[in-house]
């Protein structure tokens, strides 16, 4: 936000979720950055005001290091706001192609990708496209063959599976 702010682009930010004790230390950090204008920290929200937050959110910013799947970025692109999130493999299946994507340890690549998204009506555009194109790749085939080929795969580790494989044309329910 600090770099974006000395570009000339304010991009106000809206931070969600449980706090978890270092809101104090982000609020203060912000101060110095000279951005503490820019940041809300709401704490948890509720389902209906995630959703109200969404419809009007311009992107979603995700700099995450890890995920353990990545639902804030499908949400997103469920509710048509464009992505730019870390380009770790922890969010490929999430994002895919879809985001921009950057570096989560370089600030600059960060700013570039907020900035890009905050000032481009067509990048905006693009992403909100490519989101819905990538949900359409979630098919209940396709994330059922998934978890068949889990199965199938810890089975054979456990030493459970005895040469037997898991009917792969019974249907998925």
């Amino acid at each position: 936000l600090a770099v974006c702010r000395r570009d000339g682009i304010d991009v106000p930010v809206v931070c969600t979720g449980a706090p978890l004790g270092n809101e104090d230390d982000l609020r203060t950090l912000a101060s110095e950055l000279g951005v503490a204008d820019l940041v809300e920290f709401t704490g948890f929200v509720s389902d209906a005001e995630m959703a109200d937050l969404q419809r009007r959110a311009r992107l979603l910013i995700f700099p995450s290091r890890f995920e353990g799947w990545g639902y804030p970025v499908i949400e997103s692109f469920e509710r048509g706001v464009p992505v730019a999130c870390s380009d770790g493999a922890w969010l490929d299946d999430a994002a895919g192609d879809a985001a921009v994507r950057f570096d989560p340890d370089d600030v600059h690549a960060i700013a570039a990708s907020l900035r890009d998204l905050w000032t481009d009506e067509r990048l905006r555009g693009e992403g909100i496209e490519a989101g819905a194109r990538h949900l359409r790749s979630f098919t209940a085939e396709r994330m059922g063959g998934a978890y068949l080929e889990a199965y199938d795969l810890a089975a054979r580790r456990s030493g459970q599976n005895r040469g037997t494989r898991i009917d792969r044309s019974a249907p998925v329910v």
